[in-house]
């Protein structure tokens, strides 16, 4: 009755059940791609943001300057540079200022609307911001202000490299749990497939 091709330890079954094999580890390898691609992306990211802003980083870490804004004391600007300007507390902002740097002598276009990226100074206010004109040690004049300012870099580059780095940790942690659970997974479907449990 199971004579022939017909029968179920023929040369077609056999070939059958020779072809199915084991069955796959679950999750596959392939799998090992997404917590890779996060490490890479968080390394990657983070070094482009440093590598973006490590001259902002080195010229916000300079020291505040304090200047009477008759332009006695010549401060070290650097060109397109955002600097902060702060008067003593209780002292009115001064209505203009003016830039010279050799005999070159230019308006400064103060900035007024971003106080919160400004750090809290011990005695002074903030008042508000301009882009230095050109670098070089510079005569900082003001009128109808305080007879005392103070000069700080811009400083913002910090919190970004902050976010940056919290982007970069978290994607970091991602990647490392993804690696965790998917290699826990496959070990489970392993063993069950060695013991021959579904």
């Amino acid at each position: 009755m199971w004579a022939g091709h017909y029968s179920p330890t023929g040369p077609r079954a056999r070939g059958a059940l020779r072809s199915a094999g084991p069955p796959p580890v679950r999750p596959a390898a392939g799998w090992y791609a997404l917590p890779v691609a996060l490490l890479l992306a968080a390394v990657t990211g983070l070094t482009a943001v440093i590598a973006a802003t490590w001259d902002a980083s080195e010229a916000a870490q300079a020291d505040p300057v304090v200047v009477d804004g008759q332009g006695t004391l010549r401060p070290d600007l650097a060109a397109g540079r955002r600097y902060l300007l702060y008067v003593p507390s209780g002292a009115p902002a001064p209505a203009s200022c003016a830039a010279t740097v050799g005999a070159w002598s230019v308006p400064l276009a103060l900035t007024r609307s971003d106080p919160r990226s400004a750090t809290r100074r011990r005695g002074y206010r903030f008042v508000g911001s301009f882009r230095a004109p050109a670098s070089g040690p510079t005569r900082l004049t003001c009128a109808g202000g305080a007879s005392r300012l103070m000069i700080a870099p811009d400083d913002a580059v910090h919190g970004l490299l902050g976010l940056a780095a919290l982007a970069a940790m978290a994607l970091a942690g991602a990647g490392v749990v993804s690696l965790v659970v998917i290699f826990v997974r496959r070990s489970v479907t392993r063993r069950r497939l060695f013991y021959g449990r579904p």
